[in-house]
């Protein structure tokens, strides 16, 4: 096709219009109120995809933003009004580390619950307890006989041990006993002194010294 280059650069600003001539006769290239057409049809699409790519992404809470409230409410957590006051279309990335810090927060006590309904085997409780924390997790099973070690690895982010204890009564089979463990950051370490450190094994000290 070949069109006025200089009148579609002008008018045919929206991305869905530049794809909507490609479709068309070639003589609506040089007719300035067929341009303007498609550039208003095309705004109108690309708010359509914008909204459209917007709520595909709200419905997976390892994306959602705002979409957390509605979450939050499906799954009886506690509501969060502060979601809503999040606008849409920002990237996640761009907002303020404070609201970051809030969206963090309630989506891993989503995943959390989400995961809760699953089985409580190794790898479910796993990833209950990483969703909590924040932290990658091992379990080590048949440590002991009906024992098994659950293992937090190093991060630089808090989280809640006494929150931990209480989920893993709700969710650990009654039967096995578990054994904390929490491997330390580079910067933990250096709190230790050579003799603290000494009352320990290297693997203790690589894996994880015990959390009491």
């Amino acid at each position: 096709m070949r069109y006025s280059t200089e009148k579609m650069v002008e008018i045919l600003k929206s991305p869905e219009a530049q794809k909507i001539i490609d479709y068309v006769t070639p003589k609506y290239g040089n007719s300035y109120v067929g341009l303007w057409l498609f550039q208003i049809i095309g705004t109108e699409l690309d708010d359509m995809r914008t909204w459209t790519d917007e709520m595909r992404k709200q419905i997976t809470p390892s994306k959602a933003t705002w979409g957390l409230y509605y979450f939050q409410q499906d799954y009886g957590l506690n509501l969060d009004e502060r979601l809503l006051a999040i606008e849409p279309g920002i990237p996640e990335e761009e907002l303020p580390p404070e609201t970051q810090e809030i969206i963090t927060q309630a989506r891993q006590e989503i995943i959390t619950k989400i995961r809760e309904r699953s089985p409580a085997n190794p790898t479910n409780i796993a990833n209950i307890i990483s969703g909590m924390t924040g932290r990658n997790i091992n379990i080590i099973e048949n440590t002991a006989k009906n024992t098994f070690d659950l293992i937090i690895l190093a991060g630089t982010n808090t989280y809640n041990m006494q929150a931990v204890y209480k989920k893993m009564k709700q969710i650990k089979p009654a039967h096995l006993t578990v054994n904390y463990f929490g491997q330390l950051n580079i910067n933990q370490l250096k709190a230790y002194t050579y003799g603290q450190l000494g009352a320990y094994t290297y693997g203790q000290v690589k894996n994880g010294l015990p959390i009491t």
